[in-house]
């Protein structure tokens, strides 16, 4: 059995993503959505660098992969859950059955790529189904529906949507890995700056 090194760098920067993570979810609990959301956008970028730390660094390891999907499931599914659930109220019985559908959907989503990791096809990588990190996605389109949908018609409108990634996330269909991760990154870093303003203003 290899030796663990839990404090690589990229490691680090995992611990570092969940930390966020963490505070983003207090965040959110004081009914503080803006600053929640920033801070959120910061732990998915520190997820987004800690592979590509383990590549640089040749820090790749067993442990490094097992954390990182831990840690996904906060970013990426606890958090959009808390989202739905605290900020839009979606706290009726249909709801929190169609919340629980959408996290297990994507721990199931989760532990499969652990097993069996990336498909290469002519030398392209792909996803198996849909990743969980559409979940920000789903949760934008959501957010932008609030704005201009009906209340009766924009809960069904969420849902479906919901319901929609928690099926695709367990599809077998392949989604191609982007080979430049650095655009959604300083997409990430602008949006998060913009979100800190609107909560201190």
């Amino acid at each position: 059995m290899d030796k663990i090194k839990p404090l690589t760098i990229s490691n680090i920067a995992s611990f570092g993503a969940l930390l966020l993570s963490w505070v983003s979810i207090l965040f959110l609990l004081d009914d503080k959505f803006y600053l929640s959301l920033g801070t959120m956008l910061l732990a998915f970028i520190a997820d987004t660098l800690d592979g590509w730390l383990a590549r640089k660094l040749k820090q790749e390891s067993d442990f490094g992969r097992q954390l990182d999907g831990f840690v996904d499931i906060f970013i990426y599914l606890l958090y959009p859950s808390l989202v739905y659930y605290l900020h839009f109220k979606f706290q009726d019985l249909i709801s929190v059955v169609i919340l629980y559908i959408f996290i297990g959907a994507g721990v199931f989503r989760l532990v499969r790529f652990n097993i069996v990791g990336y498909i290469e096809k002519k030398f392209t990588k792909s996803y198996p189904g849909l990743p969980v990190f559409f979940s920000y996605l789903t949760l934008l389109l959501i957010f932008l529906g609030s704005s201009v949908l009906k209340e009766s018609i924009f809960q069904v409108f969420a849902l479906a949507l919901i319901l929609l990634q928690s099926v695709l996330m367990v599809c077998n269909f392949l989604v191609p890995k982007p080979k430049n991760s650095w655009p959604l990154v300083v997409i990430l870093i602008m949006t998060s700056i913009y979100l800190f303003y609107l909560a201190l203003t």
